[in-house]
């Protein structure tokens, strides 16, 4: 047994030098439960508990949303890199009306089959087991002759409330969970508070203080970064962009999420000129307006013009979004880093002359391109299909929009053939179940068939660009199915079983071999038409869709 305390100022006596030594030593399971916890506080832990998590050992996770203080995003990272849903992995957050939950306790198991487990005051956060926080606990270990049967307590005890389902306790078992938790209040969208751990309250109002020159500490651990630590370092931020979508961009314009007036042209020439200095150009700060008065005139025309191609933008995720702004009177609008990626991927296949903006007849701006939408799908499938790297990342925004999925599932899954009538299309697609219930869940109304013929243009310009239809004037051809994980699942199922179909139909798909369960197979005639999994089904290739 030993002692640590972090008011010494030194690395060995934090929780974090602990975790860092026996994850070294390598760890067989782990389990926890902190009244707080911020990502960074697993940092050391990660890359060990993904191991586990794929390898089928025990990760069970318990983690407090005191006052509502933790982060959904942090926490729908926490579950895509364990894999969630996974049998062997429980991650559960916990909440009480009028209580704290705030235990500090961590359990590992080793490889070699000893145990050990920190008790103390630590939470689950960077300023706790770095030593940035004055923190204190004792440390039991198998090796040092400390009780087994204390340390199977304290691993017990986590095990409980899963086992048990402990009244608090809200188990996230899919992705939707932490939307729902971000939802209900539950879970955090931002930080509201200082990262440091929460100091208890009793909820009574304070008499003012005289201010004092306090001491200021810094960490005496050096915890590694999120992005050194994840495979992929730019999944924190799309997680977290799509948790937030549920609850913060509601009620916002619905030329967001079905953008109107916009072709792929104008999406490269966001990235060109928003790559470099914008003043004198067609998107100088004078004619961007996203919220308030356009003013009025002929500028007031443009800047409407210009705030939809911003806003289509901003849906895939190339621009910092102004409805993520904390200050949307102060924002000014950028490259997100999915943007800049993008466009230094394709600039090298793009001639800037080919996105200015072209002069109206008194010499002004305006929002028309030097080609047509048509040449910019081809521009774009052209540039594809030299650049492996390019169409990969390229395909993973434009296919993950929520409106792109809503047209492929609304030709798979209604029309089910390869040759669509755009004016079906647009009849048809504002009254589709799926577009209908995302309108509602947005706050936004469904479109007319109007509005459709409007707004449908440029999911079918991008899904021509990605090479999954071919289009004519007045009609589309399906070339491909392209699928993910959501929309293999019907409504009322497990989201769950979307990973798993998928990967049974890609392994599959080639020789008509679908390693499925007799439900699972039903299940997706139903969604996508009776010959689907047999050699009759029209499409003859598969295109994953990867976030």
């Amino acid at each position: 047994m030993k002692y640590i305390d972090s008011s010494a100022r030194i690395a060995d006596e934090t929780v974090a030098h602990w975790m860092k030594r026996t994850v070294e030593s390598g760890i067989l399971e782990f389990r926890c439960q902190a009244g707080y916890f911020t990502l960074d506080g697993l940092s050391l832990l990660l890359p060990a508990l993904k191991e586990c998590s794929a390898a089928g050992a025990t990760v069970r996770l318990l983690l407090g949303s005191n006052d509502s203080a933790t982060i959904a995003s942090h926490v729908a990272f926490v579950a895509g890199t364990l894999g969630i849903p996974q049998s062997n992995v429980s991650l559960g957050v916990v909440t009480f009306a009028s209580s704290l939950f705030h235990p500090k306790t961590y359990h590992f198991v080793r490889k070699d089959g000893s145990k050990t487990a920190y008790v103390g005051s630590a939470n689950l956060t960077g300023a706790a087991i770095s030593g940035l926080n004055i923190e204190a606990g004792m440390i039991l270990d198998t090796k040092d002759a400390d009780s087994s049967l204390v340390l199977d307590k304290i691993s017990g005890k986590v095990d409980e409330w899963f086992a048990n389902q402990l009244p608090g306790l809200f188990v996230v078992s899919k992705p939707s969970d932490v939307d729902d938790l971000l939802g209900s209040g539950i879970l955090a969208l931002t930080a509201t508070r200082s990262e440091r751990d929460i100091p208890e309250s009793d909820g009574r109002e304070r008499e003012p203080r005289t201010r004092i020159a306090r001491h200021r500490l810094t960490a005496v651990f050096a915890l590694p970064t999120i992005e050194s630590v994840a495979e992929e370092p730019r999944k924190l931020r799309r997680v977290r962009t799509r948790v937030e979508e549920r609850r913060f961009l509601r009620a916002t314009e619905a030329s967001f999420h079905y953008p109107q007036g916009t072709h792929l042209g104008h999406i490269l020439a966001i990235l060109y000129y928003f790559s470099g200095d914008r003043s004198g150009t067609p998107f100088d700060d004078r004619f961007i307006r996203l919220a308030g008065s356009l003013g009025s005139g002929r500028i007031a025309h443009y800047r409407r013009q210009i705030k939809y191609k911003l806003q289509a933008a901003m849906e895939l995720g190339l621009l910092e979004d102004v409805r993520l702004a904390e200050d949307s009177d102060t924002y000014v609008p950028r490259l997100s880093e999915d943007g800049a990626k993008l466009w230094t991927l394709i600039s090298n296949f793009v001639d800037p002359a080919l996105l200015a903006l072209q002069e109206d007849e008194e010499g002004g701006f305006s929002s028309k391109m030097p080609e047509s939408p048509a040449f910019y799908n081809g521009l774009l499938r052209g540039a594809f299909a030299k650049s492996s790297e390019l169409r990969i990342f390229a395909l993973s925004i434009f296919l993950t929009m929520p409106a792109i999925k809503q047209m492929l599932q609304l030709l798979y899954q209604q029309e089910r053939t390869r040759s669509v009538q755009k004016a079906r299309i647009y009849e048809t697609f504002f009254d589709f179940d799926p577009v209908k219930n995302f309108c509602d869940a947005m706050g936004v109304d469904p479109g007319t068939t109007e509005a459709a013929r409007h707004r449908c243009p440029f999911l079918l310009n991008v899904l021509d660009s990605c090479g999954v239809i071919t289009q004519s004037a007045s009609s589309i051809r399906v070339e491909k199915l392209a699928v993910s994980p959501d929309m293999l699942v019907a409504e009322g199922e497990d989201e769950g079983v979307g990973p798993l179909r998928l990967e049974a139909i890609g392994k599959g798909w080639a020789s008509g071999e679908f390693a499925l369960s007799e439900k699972d197979t039903v299940g997706l005639r139903e969604l996508f038409g009776e010959r689907f999994l047999t050699e009759r089904y029209y499409l003859p290739e598969l295109m994953e869709i990867q976030a």
